[in-house]
């Protein structure tokens, strides 16, 4: 008999390989990659099956809101997953802890429990990655089109830089492994908006 994450996996799919083209970044790709990362952090995190359980299904559906709605998706992501697991008869507490990790991965990002935390991280993974210029890129295309948000390359390379500022991993992982790769992608970019623009600034302090 097929396990609940295979379940849950059968189940979202189609539903995401139906999304919009024009979302080049939020896809089954993506979601895919968050799968992948949170089982590796849930791994260096020494999480049991069960907990492990719970973050698989919750990175299945954290963006399945996405099919109806954009801003705000994760209620609706919420609300998918809890009519897929209440249909499996899925424990009402196992209900709720997913519940609670996707509903941290909204931005602001704001985990209560060790299992949020690593959900929120493996969302984010992308930003320790060597690959994280070209998701870049394929986010401010997604925003262009849904969202009507052009950005020159320097507004673009700016904002990038005011995120990473903002942005900590929760995670022991995260906090020892990703944010040092995560610096490297900083500086990157950094460089990149130096090369973008008149002059050099006064004051600018790396601290991410």
């Amino acid at each position: 008999m097929p396990s609940i994450i295979q379940k849950a996996e059968t189940f979202v799919t189609p539903l995401l390989r139906s999304f919009k083209t024009e979302y080049t970044f939020h896809n089954y790709a993506h979601t895919e990659e968050v799968v992948e990362a949170t089982y590796h952090l849930a791994h260096q995190g020494g999480v049991g099956n069960e907990e492990l359980e719970i973050l698989l299904l919750a990175a299945w559906f954290h963006d399945t809101g996405f099919q109806t709605k954009y801003q705000g998706h994760e209620r609706e992501s919420i609300r998918i997953a809890r009519y897929f697991l209440k249909s499996q008869g899925y424990p009402g507490r196992g209900i709720n802890e997913v519940t609670k990790c996707i509903q941290a991965t909204e931005l602001p990002q704001s985990p209560t429990t060790k299992l949020a935390e690593i959900l929120c991280d493996a969302d984010l993974h992308h930003l320790a990655t060597p690959n994280y210029i070209f998701k870049a890129e394929l986010l401010r295309g997604e925003w262009k089109i849904v969202l009507n948000r052009t950005y020159t390359d320097v507004e673009w390379y700016f904002c990038n830089l005011n995120f990473f500022n903002q942005h900590d991993f929760f995670s022991h992982y995260g906090k020892v492994v990703l944010k040092s790769l995560k610096r490297q992608n900083y500086l990157k970019m950094f460089k990149q908006f130096m090369q973008h623009i008149d002059g050099i600034p006064r004051h600018h302090s790396v601290v991410n």
